[in-house]
């Protein structure tokens, strides 16, 4: 049986002895019905989030289980499936308890900003430091930001995060050489802020750090936010026309970056650093290292390669025209004090 119980959400429950084989049978008949190409030529995607039933169970309790495993089908990118085990409860009861903590974590002066260095390739001088988020939980320790980050964008708390990392990098930066440049980086979300350009602007100007000295980076996923793409590419302009450096962050990673360096100029491209990590061995991460820095010879911008490990990969970036490096070679994410004698020793 099917139903539709939402704009884009549909229910199916399935009569089956053989569980679960019969369920990944129709998950797998499911996908590719769907990727079979249309007469409009429209092409579907989803995610599908299972819960095998249990003796005793009700209908509305079935149906949160199948929701859990929806939820990280998402998480893990679209055209996945995903089936309801014990695990993913666990995972559910951890980021609800996240969800809570991270709304005091400002309050709480649970959060610091540490700060790695990016430098020229050729000359190793450091011309910019990348802010980055750390949070020390009180009673879990260090969680990553990749796990409290979406949390924090799912929640909408990111906005308010966002601030406080923007007014406290900017307040760092003030105590710099004033020709070393803040990077910054902005979660999709924060765009659906009208405000956001000038929140910016304001903290700088508060700071009397000049918006030259400002390099604000952002994910192929923030100029992909369908009906917001416009507000999206017209916030970029507006801090780029104030003299602010915009920056694309995860070059190659997304599914359109060439139609975005179409539509909007980019100061600089930062290659994945997955590429880089495998482009000694890998004939195809070489290929996408070496065309994107292609492209900046021939689109403008600079070409900046993230995860810089070994020298061996700082020569084959030198020899292929790389522009900037950032990555532990360089130097690992410091706070303000070792910062400061990171400076001194370079």
């Amino acid at each position: 049986m099917v139903a539709r119980i939402g704009g884009d959400e549909f229910a199916v429950i399935q009569v089956a002895r053989s569980q679960p084989a019969s369920t990944e049978a129709l998950i797998s008949r499911i996908f590719k019905m769907a990727s079979a190409p249309s007469d409009e030529g429209v092409a579907i995607k989803m995610s599908i989030g299972v819960a095998i039933s249990e003796p005793g169970q009700t209908g509305d309790e079935l149906h949160e289980l199948a929701d859990l495993a929806l939820y990280r089908a998402k998480a893990d990118g679209r055209n996945t499936a995903r089936i309801y085990n014990v695990d993913l409860k666990e995972e559910e009861s951890r980021r609800v308890r996240l969800s809570r903590d991270l709304e005091h974590a400002i309050s709480s002066n649970e959060f610091r900003l540490v700060f790695q260095p990016i430098a020229d390739a050729v000359s190793l001088e450091i011309v910019a430091y990348e802010a980055l988020l750390r949070w020390h939980h009180p009673s879990l320790g260090e969680i990553p930001p990749d796990v409290f980050i979406p949390i924090a964008e799912s929640s909408g708390l990111i906005g308010t995060i966002g601030s406080w990392i923007i007014d406290h990098a900017l307040r760092t930066a003030s105590t710099w050489d004033p020709k070393v440049s803040l990077a910054v980086n902005l979660s999709a979300i924060q765009f659906r802020s009208v405000g956001l350009a000038a929140e910016i602007y304001d903290a700088a100007r508060s700071w009397q750090v000049a918006f030259d000295r400002l390099v604000l980076e952002v994910t192929e996923s923030a100029t992909l936010l369908g009906f917001q793409r416009d507000n999206v590419l017209a916030t970029l302009r507006d801090l780029r026309k104030s003299g602010a450096k915009v920056v694309m962050d995860d070059f190659g990673t997304g599914h359109s970056s060439l139609s975005n360096l179409r539509e909007f100029t980019f100061d600089k491209i930062k290659i994945d650093r997955s590429f880089v990590a495998t482009m000694h061995n890998n004939p195809s991460s070489a290929s996408i290292v070496k065309a994107t820095i292609g492209l900046g010879k021939s689109l403008g911008p600079v070409i900046v390669a993230k995860g810089v490990e070994t020298e061996d990969q700082l020569s084959i970036l030198r020899q292929w025209g790389c522009d900037q490096v950032q990555g532990f070679l360089i130097g690992k994410p410091s706070d303000l004090r070792n910062l400061v004698a990171f400076e001194a020793a370079n």
